[in-house]
């Protein structure tokens, strides 16, 4: 599945996309999949990568990828930002985008 998302850095840093010309660890989009009682049942969604470093006060929309569950239900999906080696941005005081999804198979 891939829905489109946009982010925006409102730091006073450069969010590296790539590690081939990243200045330190890459930032890249992923999720979370809670239950609608906020039990986490995927913490480690796939990875997207920025189109290109996102610097300061920049925004971006692309194409996000997202593997829901196989169990038709209502899911709390949770987008954030995540420096890999790092950190996800959300633990650090950064919003996150959340949104019930359905899912059925």
């Amino acid at each position: 599945l891939e829905g489109q998302v946009t982010v925006a850095n409102r730091s006073d840093q450069v969010w590296p996309a790539a590690a081939w010309n990243a200045t330190g660890p890459v930032v890249n989009l992923s999720y979370h999949v809670r239950a609608l009682d906020e039990t986490v049942l995927v913490n480690d969604g796939l990875r997207t990568p920025l189109p290109f470093d996102l610097g300061p006060e920049r925004s971006v929309a692309f194409g996000a990828r997202v593997a829901l569950p196989e169990k038709p239900g209502r899911y709390l999906l949770e987008f954030d930002l995540v420096q890999e080696g790092v950190g996800w941005f959300a633990v650090h005081g950064s919003p996150s985008a959340r949104q019930v999804v359905e899912c059925w198979r």
